[in-house]
């Protein structure tokens, strides 16, 4: 079987790496493939968005199987054309792909279907855009519509800096088309994770930390937000896995389960992620969904 696959990264690689190992492979070729990639497989010099030349070079060269990859060819339909040239191809077709290729569409889907998702608006005037920024405040999310090589996604921790980034994207056209209609997303709590209070010594403080405490629970209660209380042994135990933990081994191992390049600062910012990290652990299988929205949205 002569198979040929679409792309030219890490993900393509480890496809060829496979796809070699099959007895039932007798040519891979990839297009356009890469230096490491070449090893395993005959690179072909044709762009993984040329959707006529890979058609044509696939028709030309009798391959049995094509594998698209990369998000943008299969934006673009190339699984489609194979197809329609008779030519198998495994991936998503166009219609399908635009899941992946606009985020407006994917966000209007999870809407109407009720799956969980930050809360969003979607504009194709930027100075509506920019009043609903100003209006919110920040920290606040502006996506490109489209595909933008991973780059299209701006966490703003200033309303400044949100305004800079719906600019460029739909007044400079940085990522061209793909930026032409914008997401922005509101960050939004769903539960509360909170201390126990416990105090031994310090009366005088203790009494200004309830208060607040008080006011928070308050808060929350009036938002219809669920309410989780740990001790400090308990998040010690969670984060390292050691109840007894120092403050350092709690701050370390947060930064190290978030893929922080240093710990959080302040004090008390990484004693909220480790409160929150003990809340995944112990709410089911939640912590890949919270460090993906630490760490930076998909």
């Amino acid at each position: 079987m002569k198979v040929l696959v679409v792309g030219s990264g890490g993900r393509e690689h480890a496809i060829c790496w496979k796809l070699k190992q099959s007895p039932k492979v007798t040519e891979l070729y990839c297009a356009p493939g890469n230096g490491g990639i070449s090893a395993l497989a005959q690179c072909v010099d044709v762009k993984a968005t040329d959707v006529d030349g890979m058609v044509r070079w696939a028709v030309e060269n009798h391959m049995d199987f094509v594998m698209v990859a990369p998000d943008d060819p299969l934006a673009l339909g190339m699984v489609d054309a194979l197809e329609a040239a008779g030519i198998p191809a495994f991936g998503p077709r166009k219609n399908a792909a635009v899941i992946e290729a606009s985020k407006i569409f994917s966000k209007n889907l999870m809407e109407k279907y009720h799956i969980p998702t930050a809360s969003y608006r979607t504009f194709s005037d930027m100075n509506e855009a920019l009043s609903y920024v100003r209006e919110q405040g920040a920290p606040i999310v502006v996506k490109a519509d489209g595909l933008a090589l991973g780059k299209g996604v701006i966490v703003a921790q200033t309303v400044e800096e949100a305004e800079a980034a719906v600019r460029s994207m739909m007044e400079d056209k940085k990522f061209g088309e793909s930026g032409v209609k914008v997401v922005i997303e509101r960050t939004k709590p769903e539960v509360l994770a909170i201390e126990k209070l416990f105090y031994q010594h310090n009366q005088t403080t203790v009494i200004g930390v309830a208060e607040a405490r008080g006011v928070i629970l308050l808060a929350a209660a009036q938002a219809g937000l669920p309410i989780y209380e740990y001790t400090p042994m308990q998040v010690k135990q969670a984060v390292t896995g050691y109840g007894k933990a120092v403050k350092k081994q709690v701050q370390e191992m947060t930064r190290m389960l978030l893929n922080l390049p240093a710990v959080p600062k302040p004090d008390d910012t990484a004693d909220a992620l480790a409160m929150a990290i003990t809340f995944c652990h112990t709410n089911g299988n939640q912590l890949n969904r919270f460090t993906r929205r630490v760490a930076g949205p998909i």
